[in-house]
């Protein structure tokens, strides 16, 4: 910015007013109280309005002289928002960009030189020319990348020839993500680079996300969406089971006004437009049975548990002696990768064997916690919570209720158990829908009949929400109840037959 003799440079966005030879914020011309370091980042944010700012580059500039965590950045954007009551009545001035940095997305921003007030005359302003688009590929880095996802990668890219509109679903933690991003890698080609991820999980405001495509993307977002250009682009939507109904709303009035647009949803659930291809990502694979352990790493359940656990002990080896161990954490967590990864993040502080037992105590094991750029996939209980979340009050209630089967179930054991007078048939049969929807419930269709089933994990926090709301033991009474006068039955049917199979306890 020049400065000129007798004058001083501000930036204005709606009422508020930042005088930067001043090092003064004002809204309405009252002052507001804020610290040195959020104003350095205001300034720089301001600056570069309408581009991402990387996380790297603002620390660099706020504390050039100093090594600092990436937690007083977050600090000090926090102070921000709440000075400027970002986000309030749907305003959002600063937005974050996963895994990229922050940027100001105020419209109507003005950056003017003030003449000297003695003069009285009125401010000359200057509209600052944002850039519309970033040209690119626009994608947080995939550093860890993922196992066993090959085959699931080549079937996504080929559908995205196909079908405009692919979603990816799966329960927490299965990975969608880094599987998305494993799909963008192979297409980028494909797209001219023109790719760009949105974080619906870090993207609460509607207002913000439609901004967003609007910068990064070229797009005119409104009621009739349309490009300035034409070519061939690639959004991403990811985590879109928090806003399922606006993400449903928004693909679909894109991809009917733009038509060289392909979407990529990541969700726990589908979206449920017309033209929507869905694809379900299921966990990793990982022994059923007893293995030799030269075997073991042709499973990648096992493959990834023991890679990042070698990142963390460079002398660790699978042989003899560890191989049922690591068999039963796989099998314990089911295979699912966020799982795996948080297992192997603990297995120095607890050993395989503590590791083993933290997964025998049902709930211990949901709160393991690593540091992770998303809140959310810090630990299972914050994944979980995040789908839980999601649910209406009666599917709430169902998945609590069911966290009380050790296996699989049938959809007549789980209204006998689940029943009650508040709980009727079709209110259950409509909750296990949602719940089977919503990737919180395992669906096998296997000689005709639907058995059911729960994630370790998933079952786990069923049941910490069922001691806590003091229906545990009438539940866990219920389903024994139930067990046994299945077992007192003459006759065997299909069903008791598969239940005793199974070792039903």
């Amino acid at each position: 910015m020049q400065q000129a003799d007798q004058s001083e440079q501000t930036f204005c966005f709606d009422a508020f007013t930042f005088h930067i030879q001043r090092r003064l914020v004002t809204e309405q011309g009252q002052p507001l109280r804020l610290g040195s370091r959020a104003l350095d980042i205001l300034q720089l944010l301001l600056e570069n309005a309408g581009r991402v700012v990387s996380k790297e580059q603002l620390i660099a500039y706020v504390w050039p002289n100093s090594i600092v965590e990436e937690i007083n950045l977050r600090v000090h954007i926090a102070a921000l928002r709440r000075a400027l009551r970002d986000g309030k009545d749907g305003r959002r001035y600063i937005i974050t960009v996963p895994q990229r940095g922050y940027s100001f997305v105020a419209e109507g921003i003005m950056q003017a030189a003030d003449a000297d007030q003695s003069s009285g005359s009125e401010p000359e302003r200057a509209l600052i020319a944002a850039s519309t688009t970033e040209s690119g590929y626009q994608l947080p880095v995939n550093a860890a990348g993922i196992e066993g996802r090959d085959a699931v990668v080549e079937e996504l890219v080929q559908r995205l020839l196909v079908h405009r509109l692919v979603t990816l679903t799966g329960p927490g933690g299965v990975g969608k993500s880094c599987t998305a991003l494993l799909v963008a890698e192979r297409v980028r080609e494909v797209y001219q680079q023109q790719i760009c991820m949105i974080d619906f999980s870090e993207q609460q405001d509607p207002v913000a996300v439609a901004t967003l495509l609007s910068r990064q993307l070229g797009l005119e977002i409104s009621r009739h969406p349309h490009a300035e250009h034409q070519q061939p682009r690639l959004l991403i939507f990811d985590n879109c089971e928090g806003q399922l109904d606006f993400c449903a709303d928004m693909a679909e009035s894109l991809l009917k006004s733009v038509p060289l647009l392909s979407i990529l949803v990541t969700s726990g659930e589908a979206l449920r437009i017309d033209g929507e291809y869905v694809q379900v990502l299921q966990p990793l694979a990982y022994p059923q049975q007893a293995e030799k352990h030269e075997q073991l790493l042709s499973f990648p359940a096992v493959r990834l548990l023991v890679k990042r656990i070698q990142a963390r002990q460079q002398d660790f080896t699978l042989n003899a002696a560890n191989a049922p161990l690591l068999c039963e954490i796989c099998r314990r967590l089911d295979g699912m990768p966020l799982a795996l990864e948080l297992a192997a993040f603990h297995s120095e502080a607890y050993g395989l064997q503590g590791l083993c037992q933290q997964l025998d105590e049902h709930f211990a094991f949901l709160q393991l916690e690593r540091r992770a750029a998303s809140h959310r996939h810090q630990s299972l209980q914050a994944v979980l919570c995040s789908g839980y979340g999601n649910l209406t009050e009666l599917e709430r209630v169902c998945l609590n209720r069911l966290g009380v089967f050790r296996t699989v179930f049938t959809l007549n054991v789980a209204l006998k158990v689940l029943s009650s007078r508040q709980l009727t048939d079709d209110a259950i049969v409509g909750a296990l829908t949602g719940l089977v929807a919503k990737s919180l419930v395992q669906v096998d269709a296997l000689g005709g009949i639907a058995r059911y089933r729960l994630l370790h994990a998933t079952r786990a926090f069923a049941l910490e929400q069922l001691q806590q709301k003091g229906e545990l033991a009438v539940m866990q009474r219920r389903y024994a109840e139930v067990s046994c006068q299945a077992f007192r039955k003459e006759e065997v049917t299909q069903e008791v037959s598969y239940w005793r199979s199974v070792q039903l306890s």
